[in-house]
Parts: structure tokens; C-alpha cells; sequence
């Protein structure tokens, strides 16, 4: 006798509104921000989003009307078992709960990443203080309105109650969270504030990067200001308008400055000796990881409707990476600002 496999999760949508004839793939990524939107080019492909009543392709356009009927198949149970773990809580009240996330701790369980996540370890904390995570727009999701990237440290809110999750949902999808993060550049970066805008989709050939797609991608701005200069490096703060996979990123290292320790996208990872520092040993990397970090957050309360803003203190690895190029690197002819 076998296992039955598990029941996967039906979810059925009627699309109520006229998006000008976005693609389905884009709808969903949008509508479900728990998934990216390669998970939903996957599950369109294999016959688990029909659109009236039918199997269709991810570049569908969706009109208004459109009834479309999910088949999820859900995580193993143990992806979603409660875990003890250390959090570091910014706030927490009724309605939600936003913490500061460090760096190499994945959001949500996923092939390979099944245990240690940060959701299990909130899952955690709200079933000792009695209360819940919001069911999301997934079973295997709850509580997950935005994403960051394991790497990037900082701050991520969290929904507990299912209204509160569906007006953050629509804060981010209509652009209302404003987001500022911190990241080193490497080179030095010609202006002193600017916008990029270039559009951003998926690479054709490596699923796990993102690229600049002017003629079919997403659109995508991010404006950034220098706080500091060194030689060969310069500090910014980047406040992305639009929220796609890897933007700063990708923005960043499109205009020839791409993150220290970023090698995905070409900022190889620094060594004490690539920057003259002597106290540590030349091969010991001083930042081991992409240099960014979600330092501010401002969105509308959801149950109360005044805004709130929070901030997270830089991680230790980020305030030494400042530190030494302060040290080694700044600029003898322009004051440290």
C-alpha cells in the first residue's frame, strides 16, 4: 500500500477589474507576492492555472471577467512546522509584526531551503504569545506580504490578521510602501543622485538572475543618492519606486556599479588586502555577502490608517564594511559627510 499523494490546494479568482491586458504570469506574481513569478510560469506550463475552464500560456492577457481556477500543491507538512530561533522584533501588535532580518536567512521554506526559515521561527513566536499568522494568499505563505532576498538583511513586515494582510498586499501592488535601503557600490558613481530607470525581467537562460529587458520587461525606477565617496567605492541609499526581483541590484550594476560581494550580478566579494586593510588577514573576506540592507520602511497602518515608519540598524558585517573603507579609502580631498 502506498502513500496517496497530498491534496493540493484549490484556489478559484474572478477577475473584477480591468488591468489593461496584463499577462497572467504578471497577475499572479502580483496578486500572490509569496511566489515569484518564475513558480507561476511552472505552474501555468503544467496545466494548474486554467483560465475559463481551460489550460493556457503564461503570457495569456488577462481581461476582465476572466474566472481562473489554481491547483497548488502544497509543501511537505515539516516545511511549516513552528521553529525556535532568535528574532529580532521592531514591533508587533494585533494586526502585524515587523522585524529585522539578518543576512543568509531565507523567508519561506522552498525546495532545498525546508527547515530554519524565518517564517517558522514567527510561526514560532505568535503560537507562544497565543495569536496567529494571516493565511495569506497560500497555505505554505502565511503572513508573507513582500519578500527580501536571503542575503539582503533588514527590515520585513509580516501580516497577523487576514484584513491587515490584504490592505498591506495592496499598499505594496499600488506602490504606497516607501522602502530605503543602504548598499555599497563598487566604483565610484558619477552623480550625485539619479534615477535609473530600465526595465527588468527574467534572464532567458539563468532562472535564478534578473535582467534589464527594455523592450519586454517590467517597468522598474529606482532612485539612489550618494552619502559617501572612497576611492573605487561609493556608499548610497536607494529607494526603489517599483519592487522586481533583484531591482537595486540589477539597477546598480547595469550603470556599472554593482554591490560589493554581489557575484551574481558582478560584484565579486572583497578581501582585506583589496582595500589595504592590515588588520585583518589579506584573504579574509570583509564582506562576505552582497553589501545592501532594507534600512526604512514607511506604509499605512492598516487597521489604523496613520503612517508608520521603521528603521533598522545596520548589521555588524555592513558597519565594518563603512568602517575600513572610512579607514583605508576615503577621499583625502572631500570631508567625510
Amino acid at each position: 500500500m502506498t502513500d496517496s499523494a497530498p491534496e493540493r490546494e484549490q484556489i478559484d479568482i474572478l477577475v473584477k477589474r480591468d488591468y489593461r491586458r496584463r499577462r497572467l504570469d504578471t497577475y499572479l506574481a502580483t496578486r500572490f507576492p509569496q511566489h515569484s513569478r518564475t513558480y507561476w510560469q511552472h505552474l501555468i506550463r503544467e496545466g494548474h492555472a486554467l483560465v475559463n475552464g481551460v489550460p493556457t500560456k503564461p503570457s495569456y492577457a488577462i481581461q476582465k471577467g476572466d474566472r481562473i481556477a489554481l491547483s497548488l500543491e502544497p509543501l511537505p507538512p515539516s516545511a511549516l512546522e513552528p521553529e525556535a530561533m532568535p528574532l529580532d522584533i521592531l514591533h508587533e501588535d494585533p494586526y502585524l509584526i515587523v522585524l529585522n532580518k539578518p543576512a543568509g536567512l531565507v523567508v519561506h521554506p522552498a525546495p532545498g531551503h525546508l527547515h530554519g526559515t524565518l517564517i517558522q521561527g514567527v510561526l514560532h513566536h505568535v503560537l507562544q504569545e497565543g495569536t496567529h499568522l494571516s493565511d495569506g494568499s497560500a497555505p505554505d505563505r502565511p503572513g508573507i506580504v513582500h519578500r527580501l532576498d536571503k542575503d539582503t538583511s533588514g527590515l520585513i513586515v509580516m501580516a497577523k490578521e487576514e484584513t491587515a494582510h490584504r490592505n498591506l498586499a495592496r499598499q505594496f501592488e499600488h506602490r504606497r510602501v516607501e522602502k530605503t535601503y543602504v548598499a555599497v557600490a563598487r566604483g565610484e558613481v558619477n552623480f550625485d543622485s539619479d534615477y535609473v530607470e530600465l526595465r527588468l525581467g527574467p534572464h532567458p537562460r539563468d532562472r535564478l538572475r534578473t535582467t534589464v529587458r527594455e523592450r519586454d520587461g517590467k517597468e522598474a525606477s529606482t532612485f539612489y543618492e550618494v552619502v559617501e565617496r572612497y576611492r573605487g567605492y561609493t556608499f548610497v541609499r536607494a529607494h526603489p519606486k517599483t519592487g522586481r526581483t533583484h531591482q537595486i541590484r540589477v539597477h546598480l550594476s547595469a550603470i556599472g556599479h554593482p554591490l560589493v560581494g554581489d557575484v551574481l550580478y558582478g560584484g565579486s566579494v572583497l578581501l582585506a588586502r583589496d582595500i589595504g586593510v592590515t588588520e585583518l588577514a589579506p584573504e579574509e573576506p570583509v564582506m562576505g555577502r552582497q553589501a545592501l540592507h532594507a534600512e526604512r520602511l514607511s506604509f499605512f497602518h492598516p487597521a489604523r490608517g496613520e503612517k508608520v515608519t521603521f528603521n533598522a540598524p545596520w548589521p555588524d558585517d555592513l558597519a565594518r564594511l563603512v568602517s575600513l573603507l572610512r579607514k583605508h579609502r576615503s577621499q583625502p580631498d572631500e570631508p567625510v559627510r
